[in-house]
């Protein structure tokens, strides 16, 4: 793979950024991020190494298992490298480094959706975790962080200053990753996706160059849309003036699942666009850290958030509490608490997952769903659940979750191997079920296989012709490409 030409003019650039898009990538001043360097060309990982303010681990040291880990643990990434970026300087010079040295680099701030990504043998694996400043500006409403933080870290931050963050549903994920997908979240219904509140993106391109785009730049619309063509640096958010929330979870026996299941869908074309919230089934395993009242117990239940006053929400909740729940965590509840309102795991744990998006909800799909979450194959999946849609994502950026009502999600925990086919054989059950209603589209942040990128991206053919534009060479590796996999697999 050659090094990409340089890059069609667009942004402004950050000032002294490393190389000045020459076809060999050498150390300089980055303003501070690296520091002064002697400049030098740049011929093998070794000379890699020697200019990154951060670390780069090999096959042959002694951390490489945990470097290359993925957050799934199904996931044996395998890649020709891993660098530990320890500022934009090191971003940059890897991006330079591998079109020199005809590698590809792949970002990834915690590994969550590791799967896609493939092949990873001529890449370098750039992780971004380590980056994680965030600098809130209480007056103007903003946040710019970089490209490791996560969604509840950011969530955190924002807090004092009464403010809340668009997007994540997990305190854990990254949230540049997530907001590259669209960004999902507890307030999708009321504020849409997370990725319309970006107000800058910070983007090395092929070349090597860390550009700043705003909207009404190309560029910016491109990376918003899906385009791997840049590695992002960072990201300037717009917030909210919220607080908290009233919110929390009811909890049923599983074995009411399907009477829930109905109700939750009746009652959601009800409620206003300020609620958004899930039903699941939810098998919760007996393990250490779980509270006795959940382990090893099924439940059907229902999650939401909603930015309303207390008595007005309780009015809305009224009709599911009227079905008599085992437990109600309803409350007023701090925006940064919501990061455990779906008690996802804390920690990276082998699983296999699926995902559609669902154009309609009538009573015969919802229970042909039920039906095969808990019996058959399904009925060992961890969870199986529908995730609200509507409202504010109905409108707004071009995204492939307007117009749907709902996004079913499964996962299963696999312990050993042999529940993998099993949980394969769930996930095929759960997603027949639902086959009638289905849209063509997926979210890709939900997608955890390689897939035809015309059933991700809503412009797929424009997205792959910037792809050929910027990033001729295929040198950004990102889990779901614009591009044709036989035409990625070619320019590799």
């Amino acid at each position: 793979m050659n090094t990409a030409p340089r890059q069609p003019s667009t942004g402004s650039t950050v000032p002294d950024t490393v190389g000045s898009g020459t076809s060999t990538p050498q150390a300089g001043n980055d303003g501070g991020d690296g520091g002064d360097r002697e400049l030098r060309p740049i011929r093998n990982l070794d000379d890699l190494r020697s200019v990154l303010g951060g670390r780069l681990s090999r096959p042959s040291d002694a951390d490489w298992d945990q470097a290359r880990a993925a957050w799934q643990l199904l996931v044996d990434q395998q890649p020709a490298a891993v660098v530990h970026a320890a500022s934009r300087h090191d971003l940059a010079v890897t991006v330079r480094a591998a079109g020199a040295l005809g590698m590809r680099v792949a970002p990834q701030t915690t590994g969550h959706n590791a799967a896609p990504l493939g092949d990873l043998s001529a890449t370098i694996l750039l992780r971004t975790g380590s980056l994680d400043g965030i600098e809130i500006d209480a007056a103007a409403q903003t946040a710019r962080i970089e490209a490791g933080v996560s969604w509840g870290d950011l969530a955190t931050a924002a807090a004092p200053y009464g403010l809340a963050t668009i997007g994540g549903f997990a305190a854990g994920v990254g949230a540049i990753g997530s907001l590259l997908g669209g960004g999902l979240g507890w307030f999708a219904r009321s504020r849409g996706l997370g990725s319309s509140w970006v107000l800058e993106l910070e983007a090395v391109t092929p070349d090597g160059v860390v550009r700043r785009v705003a909207p009404g730049d190309p560029l910016f619309d491109l990376l918003l849309d899906g385009a791997d063509i840049a590695v992002i640096a960072g990201a300037t958010l717009q917030l909210h003036p919220i607080d908290t929330v009233f919110a929390g979870a009811l909890f049923w026996p599983a074995e009411s699942a399907g009477e829930i299941f109905r109700a939750w869908t009746a009652w959601t074309t009800e409620v206003p666009e300020t609620v958004t919230s899930l039903v699941r089934v939810l098998r919760i395993p007996d393990m250490p850290g779980v509270p006795e009242v959940f382990a090893g117990r099924s439940f059907a239940v229902v999650e939401a958030a909603m930015e309303l006053a207390q008595e007005q929400a309780e009015a809305v909740l009224a009709p599911l509490r009227n079905l008599n729940p085992q437990i109600d965590t309803f409350a007023i509840t701090p925006v940064p608490a919501l990061a455990a309102l779906h008690m996802d795991p804390p920690d990276p744990m082998p699983s296999l997952s699926c995902s559609a998006l669902l154009a309609e909800l009538p009573e015969d799909a919802v229970d042909a769903l039920v039906d095969a979450a808990t019996r058959g194959p399904g009925a060992m999946l961890t969870s199986v659940e529908l995730r609200q849609l509507g409202g504010a994502l109905d409108r707004g950026r071009r995204n492939a979750v307007a117009g749907c009502r709902a996004l079913l999600y499964a996962v299963a925990i696999t312990p050993v191997p042999e529940a993998v086919a099993a949980a394969q054989a769930a996930c095929a059950a759960v997603s027949e079920a639902v086959r009638s209603v289905r849209s063509p589209m997926e979210v890709r942040t939900f997608t955890e296989t390689r897939i035809a990128p015309e059933r991700l991206f809503d412009d797929d053919s424009a997205l792959a012709a910037a792809k050929r534009e910027w990033d001729p060479g295929d040198l950004v590796h990102a889990a779901h490409s614009v591009l044709p996999h036989q035409e990625e697999l070619l320019v590799s």
